[in-house]
Formats: C-alpha cells, sequence, structure tokens
C-alpha cells in the first residue's frame, strides 16, 4: 500500500512540472538535441580567446521524466587537460531568450538565457573544482549547413511542448558579423581581394585654395601623390621602405627623406584592402564597442589595434555598413595629432569597385575629392623612384 501511495505521489508531481508529456516525447526531444551537438565531437570551437576541442557524452542533455527539469554536460579538452561541465536542474520555465554567439571557427552557440541564473559544476581532469552561478547555457552546433537553425526549432518545439510557449530569438551582433557585411558592402571577398593596383585624379582644398591632385598605389609596396601648385608638381612618395617628398612650393630643391616615424605610419597605409578586410589573417585584432551617431546617423563604433600596434577607431554606417569616419593618431609637422578623415559620397566605378568620393580631414581642415578612381590600372614601381 506504501509503494501505491509514493508511486501516485511521483507521478502527480510530474504531471505538474512536466506539462503531462510522456516519457518516450521527453526522451525523444532529448535524443534530437544531442544528437545535434554530438555532430560537432571532436571539432575546435574558438570562444574568442583560447582553442578547445569538444566533446559530448550520447546523452549530452536531458529532460529528466522524475522531475520535468534539465541537465547538460560538455568536455572541453586543452592540451592534456579536460574540463568536464555539468549543468543540473535546469529550469526550463525561467528561460528567457534564445540569442546567437557567432565564435570564429566552425562551431556556431546558440545561448539560452536564464535572468536568475543556474548553476555549472566544473570537473579538471575529473577532480571537481568549482560550482558557477550563470546567466546562461550554451548548445553547440556545426556552423556548416543546416544545424543552427535546425537546432533552435528543437529548442523552441521543446519548450512548447513544455506549455512554456516560443522563446523570442534575437540575433547577437558581433564584430564578425558587422566585418561580413561591411566586405559584403564593398562587393564581397574576391572584389576585394583582387584589386592590385589603384589610380585617382581628384582636387584637393584647403583654406579656399582647389589643387588638382593624383595618386598612384600598389596594394602593400608603395604610393605616390602629386599636387600641381602654382604650375609645378609636388610630390609625396611613401614605400615600405621609407617615403620622401619634394615640394618646390615649399622651396625644396632636393627630395627630402621622411622622418622614421612618418615613415612607419605612412608604410601602414599601403594596404589598398583595407585595415578590416581578412583582419585576423593580418594580425589586426578588432572589439565592436556598440553604436554611436555620426552626423545624425547611426554607426558601429570599431576599435583595431594593428598587428604594429597602432590604434584605429572606425564608425561604419548601421544601415549601409560603409565607413562614415575614421580616427587615428597621426605625426604631423612633429607632433602627434588626433585625425578624424570622414568618407562620403559613395560611387562605383566602371569596374564596379565601391569607394568614397569625398574626404574630409580634420582638425586641418582638408577636403578631398576623386573625379577619377580606377582599380588595377598599369602602376610601375619606378614611380616611387626617388630622383
Amino acid at each position: 500500500m506504501k509503494q501505491l501511495i509514493l508511486i501516485l505521489l511521483l507521478t502527480i508531481a510530474f504531471k505538474s512540472s512536466a506539462q503531462n508529456i510522456p516519457y518516450e516525447k521527453l526522451d525523444a526531444i532529448s535524443a534530437g538535441i544531442s544528437q545535434l551537438q554530438l555532430k560537432v565531437n571532436g571539432l575546435t570551437f574558438n570562444d574568442g580567446k583560447e582553442d578547445y576541442i569538444l566533446s559530448f557524452p550520447e546523452n549530452n542533455f536531458q529532460l529528466l521524466y522524475s522531475t520535468g527539469k534539465a541537465q547538460r554536460v560538455v568536455y572541453k579538452k586543452k592540451g592534456n587537460t579536460e574540463y568536464l561541465y555539468l549543468t543540473e536542474n535546469i529550469d526550463l520555465a525561467k528561460v528567457d531568450v534564445f540569442y546567437h554567439i557567432r565564435y570564429p571557427g566552425a562551431i556556431g552557440v546558440l545561448r539560452m538565457a536564464f535572468p536568475n541564473g543556474i548553476q555549472t559544476h566544473t570537473y579538471i581532469n575529473g577532480e571537481y573544482t568549482e560550482t558557477k552561478s550563470e546567466n546562461y547555457l550554451n548548445f553547440y552546433y556545426e556552423q556548416k549547413g543546416d544545424s543552427g537553425k535546425i537546432l533552435l526549432e528543437q529548442l523552441n518545439s521543446m519548450l512548447y511542448s513544455l506549455g512554456l510557449g516560443k522563446k523570442m530569438y534575437i540575433k547577437r551582433e558581433t564584430i564578425d558579423d558587422i566585418v561580413d557585411q561591411y566586405v559584403e558592402a564593398f562587393g564581397g571577398t574576391d572584389k576585394i581581394r583582387s584589386i592590385r593596383t589603384i589610380k585617382t585624379v581628384g582636387t584637393t582644398t584647403t583654406q579656399g585654395i582647389n589643387i588638382p591632385t593624383t595618386a598612384w598605389a600598389i596594394n602593400n609596396k608603395g604610393m605616390r601623390m602629386e599636387m600641381l601648385i602654382q604650375g609645378k608638381i609636388n610630390t609625396t612618395v611613401m614605400t615600405t621602405n621609407g617615403g620622401w617628398t619634394l615640394f618646390p612650393a615649399q622651396r625644396q630643391k632636393r627630395p627630402l627623406d621622411a622622418d622614421q616615424k612618418t615613415a612607419k605610419e605612412g608604410a601602414e597605409e599601403l594596404d589598398l584592402t583595407g585595415d578590416l578586410f581578412e583582419y585576423k589573417e593580418k594580425g589586426n585584432k578588432a572589439i565592436l564597442k556598440g553604436k554611436e551617431t555620426v552626423n545624425g546617423i547611426e554607426n558601429y563604433k570599431i576599435s583595431l589595434t594593428r598587428k604594429s600596434g597602432t590604434i584605429v577607431t572606425f564608425f561604419i554606417d548601421a544601415n549601409t555598413f560603409l565607413p562614415s569616419q575614421r580616427i587615428i593618431d597621426k605625426n604631423i609637422a612633429g607632433k602627434t595629432v588626433e585625425m578624424v578623415e570622414t568618407f562620403g559620397n559613395y560611387k562605383k566605378n566602371s569596374d564596379g569597385y565601391l569607394y568614397a568620393s569625398t574626404f574630409h580631414y580634420s582638425p586641418m581642415n582638408i577636403d578631398f575629392t576623386y573625379s577619377k578612381y580606377e582599380v588595377n590600372v598599369p602602376v610601375e614601381e619606378t614611380l616611387f623612384d626617388k630622383p
């Protein structure tokens, strides 16, 4: 008799918490989510800081028949160290939203947010280490293919089956999301990567004077700019090996070598594909700093640190994903000046290359406007030779 009463009490308790779902359905839900995570077994996961090899037991996510709550298990291995993370007593009724976390590499993450926190136990090489209260639970999937979409559907289906309704899915913006759309705005990876040379013709305006200006550049090799002032050509050249100027307008009769700091800054500007394009491969680091308004338009703010250590701040239009502004310290007349470069009036040339046709530089109060922009035209390296 006592056994019968106990069974009845357990049944009532479960029906209250698990919304009358048969054991078989709970098991099927658990198995479906577990199987998706098993697909990333042995793949490298980068959490934005370090690489780990992920692995999962067969039943890595399980809805428990006895309590109606869930548990999740994941292993992360780095070198000879194995970490086991066990999250227990997950009350799915407290789930807030799902959102996507985009990490580099083959593995994506759907994060289940818990405003009140959940308990995760950590074991290192089999030894219990600590228990942490966390406000989220990660579910892992292979980024290739439709696994992320299927996982989201299964998670929402699970909550719906439990009578908890569908949770809102929020796509979190990451630095790589913004850079990917920036690349697409400029025509895609292949288009940008194809840039070998650029020749421009335009006008530099300073103190009310318009100066005809022509420039030639070879990607990661050199740049030459000529300004026609009072009928004479004034030349600036920068290469990866140094730079020089010859300005008759300033009574220069012989080329003047750039100082070391100016030459270094000039060499860093010779990447015609831009700092943000394939920034990781170039050894740059970028951080998304949120949003700010620039000239009345919402922009993403990105802080990029070049391999050299130079810090460049970009403002990317949140609607077009094209740069609005760039801020960088420059050596001007022997002094370090924060230069603000504002871009505008984007156009496409006849070959489909997108470019900003107007620039404003402050605090120097200099404007530049392109009238012609050519890509991959012949440019001889002898243009950079010092006379």
